[in-house]
């Protein structure tokens, strides 16, 4: 199977409050896989078509990996989002999104939406980091930091003083998923980042696995299949790209 490769963009200066990074695709050949990961971000997705038909959609996080078999043709702008700037987009609505895609004008009016077309994402998303000062914002900040560095969450909430259940509920209302959940995604996204570089038992010890086994075992149940099948190539069946509806 053949994983199309999206191209990394640089985020510009006056974003980067809101927007954590930003990547495009372009699928002209058939044949072709395009791989949504495990997720802990919003994404705000701009799709577009050979007739330059386009549908914006916000994509909740994703707990499992998806395989879509997309039509030669497509292109596509993704923009992750920081938990501020989720949040302010969407409000309360990112645990309702969890491994779900919705157009953004469901979400938030159909005026946001045809502004950012008309636009671009600058206008838009350059106000949408204003909750950066809170503390709740604060706390998420720190709270993904050390949990993406392998800290269990027991051990994160002691150390920012408070308890486990309210970095349970923080992360509920911020982004949609717990601290149990966003530390397993973190995990696996940087065995996905490393593992052309390092062996898996290396790639245990730093991305925070108690051992190789633990990192195969949870590896396959967010990507589907183990991670020496996935570096070969061989992972699940892809499925159709479809519209958000």
């Amino acid at each position: 199977m053949i994983i199309h490769r999206e191209l990394a963009l640089t985020v510009p200066s006056e974003v980067r409050g809101a927007i954590e990074s930003m990547v495009k695709g372009d699928l002209r050949d058939s044949g072709q896989v395009v791989l949504e990961g495990p997720d802990h971000a919003v994404t705000l997705a701009l799709r577009l078509d050979e007739g330059f038909r386009h549908d914006l959609v916000v994509m909740g996080p994703r707990t499992r990996a998806v395989y879509h078999a997309a039509e030669p043709g497509r292109s596509w702008l993704k923009l992750r989002l920081k938990p501020e700037a989720a949040q302010g987009l969407l409000g309360g609505a990112a645990a309702e999104l969890v491994d779900q895609a919705a157009p953004l004008a469901a979400l938030t009016g159909d005026r946001v939406a045809r502004r950012l077309v008309a636009e671009g994402p600058r206008t838009l998303l350059a106000g949408l980091s204003a909750e950066a000062g809170t503390d709740r914002t604060m706390l998420i900040r720190r709270a993904t930091g050390l949990l993406a560095t392998g800290m269990k969450v027991a051990e994160t909430a002691r150390r920012l003083h408070v308890s486990e259940r309210q970095l349970r509920t923080v992360f509920a209302t911020s982004l949609g998923i717990s601290p149990k959940q966003f530390a397993k995604i973190s995990r696996v996204r940087a065995v996905i980042d490393r593992a052309e570089r390092r062996p898996l038992a290396q790639l245990a010890i730093d991305a925070g696995y108690y051992d190789q086994a633990h990192l195969t075992t949870e590896f396959k149940a967010l990507m589907g299949v183990p991670p020496a099948a996935f570096a070969l190539g061989k992972m699940p069946a892809a499925t159709a790209c479809q519209s958000a509806s």
